[in-house]
């Protein structure tokens, strides 16, 4: 008997001009995670380069008109600087002193077609080190904290469970901006 209802079902909504509907299991997900890489590579003379790598979580779905919104669950991101000529400089960053921005809206929205678009935005001091310079011994290694931050874009067609791509690079004067990502559902990463 219960075969025989659902077929009503799908011959009733057909004949009105409707279609039986699937959950979409993409803009269902109870959530999103993956690796993530952002680097800032600046050239004036020397490249001073600050990468980013780590992993980053979405949940809490709010859906909307067929659209769904992700929030930021969990960042496990580290940073590392490092500067070269004519002085060497370098520090890093670990996970518990980096911080979500909490002036720049981070999040991920799913499209029912398979697109989405998002921006993460994470922000650290890092304590750089600065060796001598030259062959002056005057001046000794020098530590200075340096504010940083990670802004990745985020925009693509889903494949399958799979949210992956290389953001767009961002050229402003001397500084080029690069990341990617690698989410799944985290329901997906579960069955891993």
């Amino acid at each position: 008997m219960r075969c025989v209802c659902l077929a009503l079902a799908f011959v009733v909504a057909t004949a009105c001009g409707g279609s039986p509907t699937q959950p979409n299991p993409l803009t269902n997900a109870d959530g999103w995670g993956g690796a993530i890489t952002f680097s800032q590579t600046t050239t004036v003379g020397f490249v001073t380069t600050i990468a980013w790598t780590g992993t980053l979580f979405w949940d809490s779905p709010l859906a909307l008109n067929g659209v769904t919104s992700f929030g930021v669950r969990s960042a496990n991101v580290s940073a590392t600087y490092v500067e070269t000529a004519p002085c060497q400089a370098h520090g890093s960053v670990g996970v518990p002193d980096v911080t979500i921005n909490p002036q720049r809206d981070s999040k991920l929205i799913l499209q029912p077609d398979g697109s989405y678009s998002g921006s993460f935005h994470a922000v650290a001091t890092i304590s750089v080190t600065t060796a001598p310079c030259g062959v002056d011994p005057v001046h000794p290694e020098t530590t200075d904290p340096v504010l940083v931050g990670l802004d990745l874009t985020i925009s693509g067609k889903a494949n399958g469970l799979s949210l992956k791509g290389n953001m767009t690079p961002v050229v402003l004067g001397t500084t080029t901006y690069t990341g990617s990502w690698d989410f799944a559902t985290t329901a997906s990463q579960a069955a891993r």
